[in-house]
């Protein structure tokens, strides 16, 4: 537990709360500590590397540095298609579940005059709390108890709200949002019981460890002992990166990065009293 000081004080109540320094100071959970961990370990690597190079006298470059330039470059491109599909299936549960709010109180708008508001409202609250239970258990047996009663608490809403003749020929865009409903939750499905494939994952990764372990063999022999804070700071970029794309891939963890489910359900249910 870190100790506040005045200066952590002080960031707290600055306006922007999602400022680097703000994350830095307030919030070391995050992915950094495992970075700069990793980091470290790569420069311990790297400084026995050179010792023991230097100790047996190297005197020919065993990888030329061209060869770790076109890697390179591989290597980023990579990257790129990793981010942009790990952050695609994050912002796609973000529209998701605003569409999902949006459509819920059309519905809590059109049910409030009813007799039966109080009745419905509790479907609705019921439902909407095995979405959000859904997505956010990695118990398989819990996410079919779950899916299997949103099923049933989206069957009731549309019972009442039939029996409450809000699914009529008049009322057709109720029926209409009754649907997005379903098709909302089997998107969020979707992304959840669909990760990225373990080979496309495996083999960057892969790649980006023995990009990385080789580096010191390109560098050495033109900066010597500076090489080490090179692959340092090289080692920090890009598995940063592939660190950041690893945990946003999965938007239902509950992770720091991940999107605050809780709260999405939250705002919701208070438009249900």
């Amino acid at each position: 537990m870190i100790q506040e000081t005045n200066i952590l004080k002080w960031l707290k109540k600055q306006e922007n709360r999602n400022s680097w320094l703000v994350i830095l100071f307030t919030k070391p959970h995050l992915y950094l500590y495992n970075l700069l961990k990793r980091t470290i370990y790569m420069g311990i690597f790297m400084f026995f590397f050179l010792e023991i190079a230097d100790f047996i006298g190297f005197k020919e470059q065993p990888i030329p540095s061209t060869l770790h330039s076109l890697v390179g470059i591989v290597i980023g491109l990579l990257l790129v298609f990793r981010t942009n599909t790990a952050y695609d299936r994050w912002w796609e549960a973000r529209k998701i579940f605003s569409s999902i709010h949006a459509t819920l109180l059309y519905i809590i708008t059109k049910v409030d005059s009813s007799e039966k508001r109080d009745e419905i409202f509790i479907t609705i609250k019921k439902m909407n709390g095995s979405i959000f239970s859904f997505v956010s258990t990695d118990d398989k047996v819990e996410g079919d108890v779950f899916k299997r009663n949103f099923i049933r608490k989206y069957k009731n809403l549309n019972k009442q709200l039939f029996e409450e003749q809000l699914i009529t020929p008049v009322y057709g865009s109720v029926e209409r949002k009754m649907t997005e409903i379903m098709d909302q939750f089997s998107s969020l499905e979707r992304i959840k019981n669909t990760p990225i494939p373990i080979s496309y994952s495996f083999h960057i990764k892969l790649s980006i460890f023995v990009y990385l372990l080789t580096l010191p063999f390109g560098l050495f022999f033109g900066l010597g002992f500076g090489a080490i804070p090179l692959v340092m700071i090289l080692f920090f970029i890009i598995a940063g990166i592939e660190i950041i794309s690893n945990e946003i891939e999965n938007p239902f963890k509950g992770d720091p990065n991940d999107l605050p489910i809780d709260e999405y359900k939250k705002e919701t249910e208070k438009y249900l009293i």
